[in-house]
């Protein structure tokens, strides 16, 4: 999309696409110090509030963490699953080239009580059958990422 101070959409989510592409891209790398306010304004040519909006809409959609005293930091690597494959969560991060792994927290048997069909309505299509609980938890890089709970 590219950033275009003619262009009738927003500065402000203009900034915020531009500078989106650029951590996906790999300018900057997670706990890379973020570029100040300042920086920005005078790059691109903008106001201290279009920058402002921006990196709240980035803090917002959790690229960046803002750390008082310290500054703006890049907090996530950029993830995109593709939709419509069929494969799994360790095929698809060793694709994004992740070092994906798995642990197995347990597996115990699950009595259906009304309380655990509020909780988790769905289970009422299994009827009367015999239900087990299998925790896990999928990391990458060998930080948690997902908590699993399957019947």
């Amino acid at each position: 999309m590219g950033f275009n101070k003619n262009d009738p959409i927003l500065l402000h989510y203009q900034l915020t696409n531009d500078l989106r592409y650029a951590i996906k891209d790999g300018k900057w790398s997670v706990g890379d110090l973020y570029p100040a306010d300042k920086e920005l304004m005078e790059k691109y040519g903008v106001s201290s509030t279009t920058v402002r909006r921006a990196v709240a809409r980035l803090v917002g959609e959790g690229w960046l963490e803002l750390k008082p005293g310290k500054g703006t930091f890049v907090k996530k690597e950029h993830v995109e699953e593709t939709l419509g494959l069929r494969t799994g969560f360790l095929e698809e991060m060793r694709c994004h080239g992740f070092t994906p792994s798995a642990d197995f927290l347990g597996l115990r048997p699950v009595e259906i009580t009304p309380g655990e069909l509020e909780r988790n309505p769905g289970l009422s299509a299994f009827g009367d059958q015999r239900m087990f609980l299998v925790e896990g938890l999928q990391k990458l890089n060998d930080k948690p990422v997902v908590y699993l709970r399957s019947y």
